[in-house]
């Protein structure tokens, strides 16, 4: 999968190459995939309508409440919207359950060619990788690619199509309003990859603190005897400790910012 992370302090790279292997894995379930990203981009369509079916229904009520408002009508267009935001939820879950189970297909291919390959492995890899590092790898590594994939693939085309299609509706229903909503969300825009680095940072280290707490975690507990055998257990204890409030601190901070 290539390197998980650079030296200490160092931000991740995106790995074109890790990328494509993992496309390669997903790669028996191209169908499946194809098939999520078109239910994603009717729901975001559906979502797209839904405000100005509401619009309809708001002008359908204000523009007969004098004369009587017609009942029929705002019968007719509700029934519409409901079934409007009905088909958006039912294809949207339609979408993220295809995806779970493609992603989670993925990670399980995943794990068993990585425990493969570490039969493989020589020795000297053992020896300069703790047990906890390497299991950490398999199963919370793993785990962060599958839900990435799981909300990242299909969510993107949907995204695309929400925003060009909002973007036109904004402007349709008045395009004063539609400019500030631009400059001012271009704020947001600009703040993004600052707010990004800032945090990027934190996430690498709940990765390497969490890599860090297994091993020790599986050392202690492979270990038991000789650590008490050498009366070490309150040191072990305030390792742990440490490493654990570091984790802790790591990731509020992360989440956070």
């Amino acid at each position: 999968m290539g390197p998980r992370r650079g030296p200490r302090g160092e931000k991740p790279k995106f790995n074109i190459v890790s990328f494509k292997k993992i496309l390669k894995y997903m790669k028996p379930y191209n169908l499946a995939i194809i098939f999520a990203i078109i239910l994603a981009i009717l729901s975001a369509i559906a979502t797209i309508i839904g405000p100005d079916k509401i619009k309809e229904l708001t002008d359908e009520i204000s523009s007969t409440m004098m004369t009587g408002i017609n009942l029929d009508n705002v019968m007719k267009i509700a029934l519409s919207l409901i079934t409007l935001y009905g088909m958006s939820a039912i294809l949207g879950y339609s979408q993220q359950f295809i995806m779970a189970t493609v992603t989670q297909k993925t990670a399980n291919r995943l794990r068993s060619d990585m425990d493969k390959k570490l039969y493989l492995l020589p020795l000297a890899f053992f020896d300069k990788n703790s047990r906890g590092e390497i299991l950490s790898k398999v199963t919370n590594d793993v785990d962060t690619i599958a839900q990435t994939l799981s909300s990242s693939i299909a969510n993107l085309f949907s995204s695309i199509v929400l925003f060009f299609g909002i973007l036109i509706m904004m402007f349709v229903t008045n395009w004063v309003l539609a400019i500030v909503t631009i400059v001012t969300s271009s704020l947001g825009v600009i703040l993004m990859p600052i707010i990004m680095g800032k945090s990027q940072k934190f996430f690498v280290g709940n990765q390497m603190l969490l890599g860090k707490m297994n091993g020790q975690i599986e050392e202690i507990y492979t270990n038991h005897n000789v650590v008490k055998a050498f009366n070490a257990i309150s040191e072990e204890k305030n390792k742990f400790n440490e490493t654990n409030n570091n984790l802790k601190e790591s990731n509020w901070k992360s989440q956070f910012i």
